[in-house]
């Protein structure tokens, strides 16, 4: 598992240098759709792949999200990155391994096992769902407003 965070680390930083050196000739939409699919899909898919991965492994994902958000709002390393990611609309990387659902029944649901509160968002948005594509839609929001605002709306 480090190996291949190691190398997505790697992959996902040089693409941002290559990204950073065109900055200027780019618009915003064109900077923030690169970006999005050479940068954020490697992590979200290293997310995926890397469910109970540790946190030391996480937060070298997550330096990457930063990274990227900065780039699109031309922001200061200095400078909180929370509100960006916010803006954004791009979840923590802890909380992409969370969308991760081996399989999904709406008869039967199969969720990951763990703590009465690691399984809080499934059984709160399993209710609602009625396919496997709105049960990841309204997880993923269920987990936005849980990181950003500490509740869900």
């Amino acid at each position: 598992m480090t190996t291949h965070v190691k190398a997505t680390v790697l992959s996902c930083f040089t693409a941002l240098r290559q990204i950073r050196s065109v900055l200027h000739s780019l618009s915003q939409h064109a900077l923030l759709t690169l970006i999005c699919s050479l940068v954020v899909s490697k992590v979200n898919y290293c997310c995926y792949v890397l469910t109970g991965v540790s946190s030391h492994l996480l937060s070298r994902l997550q330096s990457i999200m930063n990274a990227a958000a900065r780039l699109i709002f031309y922001a200061r390393r200095s400078e909180h990155v929370t509100p960006l990611l916010h803006d954004l609309h791009w979840l923590h990387s802890s909380d992409v391994t969370m969308l991760v659902v081996p399989s999904f029944n709406l008869r039967q649901p199969c969720l990951p096992s763990g703590s009465s509160k690691d399984l809080e968002p499934f059984a709160f948005v399993r209710r609602a769902a009625t396919s496997l594509s709105t049960f990841c839609q309204e997880l993923k929001t269920f987990l936005f407003h849980s990181s950003y605002y500490g509740h869900y709306h």
